[in-house]
């Protein structure tokens, strides 16, 4: 029984309280603190805003520096890529070439030895 007198006596304090809360929130200071707590509101409300866009603009202005410092990187490096290609392939030409005189000049060298030997065999 006891917890149910308690339970009584805490929805009669609570609706005593809720009543004068009412009462108070109706009579002129409670207006003048609803409108105050209104306005309060609202300007927090325009602040927070006002601090989301400046904070959505600077993550977008980071992002947009990041892209174009990614962006460089990336055509530094296809730059660098490309003339180590090219030099690559410089180097892999005159090498190229060069088999190719050796490889002249040898069989050059190969025809005088078998003529030479050719001239020999007739006498």
């Amino acid at each position: 029984m006891s917890t149910n007198n308690n339970d009584r006596y805490a929805f009669i304090l609570g609706a005593i309280a809720g009543a004068g809360l009412g009462f108070w929130l109706n009579s002129e200071r409670g207006r003048t603190f609803r409108r105050q707590a209104t306005e309060q509101g609202k300007e927090l409300g325009q602040q927070a805003s006002h601090y989301a866009h400046e904070q959505a603009h600077y993550a977008q202005k980071k992002a947009s520096d990041a892209y174009e410092h990614g962006k460089q990187l990336v055509d530094n490096f296809t730059s660098d890529l490309k003339a180590e290609a090219s030099k690559t392939t410089s180097e892999a030409e005159k090498t190229i070439e060069e088999a190719r005189k050796s490889f002249s000049q040898g069989m050059d060298k190969a025809r005088r030895i078998i003529e030479a030997a050719r001239e020999e065999a007739k006498k």
